[in-house]
Order: structure tokens, then sequence, then C-alpha cells
């Protein structure tokens, strides 16, 4: 009986773990990133990957953009993440970026520099800062 009882469990694990990990979400999470973060001018580049594993999930960004000067980045930082929030085909409760930096890193900055105190945003936190609804 305990035998059956534990292959049960093993069994339901495996079934509710393979859509939250599904191939399909990953992708069009790392897309859904890619595509608002690249439509704003001045970003040379953009990586994300987005985990959904065991229930949970994580979201990692390199957001490498043109400006050389900290004024500048910081007005970019800005435009990100209102794109970030005016995309429909991102989730309230995915993360932004961590950081945002030149190539050459010689200049870096985050979310904190336009005002966001409790370290990185999430998409609806951002959404509900700027009121913005997406479409």
């Amino acid at each position: 009986m305990r035998t059956r009882w534990m292959s049960m469990v093993v069994a339901s694990v495996l079934v509710l773990s393979v859509p939250a990990c599904s191939p399909g979400r990953v992708s069009k999470c790392e897309n859904a990133y890619k595509a608002a973060t690249t439509s704003v001018d001045g970003v040379a580049s953009a990586e994300f990957e987005c985990s959904f594993q065991f229930g949970g999930g994580w979201q990692r960004a390199k957001v490498v953009f043109e400006p050389t000067t900290e004024a500048k980045a910081i007005v970019m930082v800005d435009k990100i993440l209102r794109a970030m929030a005016a995309s429909p085909d991102l989730e309230d409760s995915w993360g932004t970026p961590q950081e945002y930096a030149t190539a050459d890193r010689s200049v870096l900055v985050s979310a904190g520099d336009v005002g966001f105190k409790a370290g990185v945003p999430n998409v609806g936190e951002v959404r509900q800062r700027f009121g913005i609804t997406p479409r």
C-alpha cells in the first residue's frame, strides 16, 4: 500500500512539473522580454533567460545600451521599464533586469536609479508605478 501511494505522489509530481517547465512558455517569456526591450531606441543588445521549474520561476537578463553617460542611461532604463510594462506578453509576476550597462560596463544603472526603492521590481510593480495597462 505504501509503495502504491508513493508511486502516485511521484507520478503527480512529474505530471505537474512538465507543464510548468514547458519549452513553449520559456520561449514565449524570452521572446517577449527581448521584443519589449529591443523596441527602445538605443538598446544595443538584450539577452534573456527564463525558467519555470518546480512551480516557481526566475528571469535573468543582460541588457546593453548605447548611451555613454549616466544621465542618458537613466532615461534609457525608464524607457525600457515602460516598454516592458506596456507589453501584454509579459506577466505581472515576472522580474525586470537587475542592471543595465554599456558594453564596456563603464556606465551601469538599475531600476533604483529611476526611483524604485525596494530592489528589482517585477513587471506588475512597474505597471502600477507608471499607471500602464497593457493592451
